[in-house]
Order: C-alpha cells, then structure tokens, then sequence
C-alpha cells in the first residue's frame, strides 16, 4: 500500500505517473494500483490544511488502518 498525504500530492501523480489526467483525484481508496500496490490518498496534516479538524484527521488515519488491514487480509 501507498499513501499519499493530501490532494496536492496525488495531483501530479495520477496525471503524470497514471496517466489518468481525466479523473480528478479524491480521498480515500484509489481505483488505480501500481503493481500490486493499492493506493489510499489522506487530507495533509500540515497546519496549512487546517479546515480538517483533529478529529476529523484522525478519523482518516483510523480509515487508512482499516484499509491496510483489508489489504493484508487480500481484500
């Protein structure tokens, strides 16, 4: 698994690496894979990306858990 901190991150990524430059790019669990690699995008904890509150930070963290969990279970 990958993860990505922040939209901003993925951006270039997905259009560039993944050539997918017609899908924008959300949160959370990403249809593409590299490899076998699945790929998961989480908000930026950096305090420039304040309008995600700690809670609400940790609640993504908590979700990334889950979905790695998933992964090695080979879900």
């Amino acid at each position: 698994m990958a993860c990505f901190h922040g939209l901003t991150a993925y951006r270039p990524f997905l259009k560039l690496a993944l050539r997918c430059a017609d899908r924008p790019p959300v949160l959370g669990p990403q249809p593409e894979v590299v490899g076998a690699t699945r790929l998961y995008v989480e908000p930026n904890p950096s305090p420039a990306n304040a309008h995600f509150t700690v809670t609400e930070q940790t609640a993504w963290y908590d979700r990334v858990a889950d979905f790695l969990a998933a992964v090695m279970a080979g879900d």
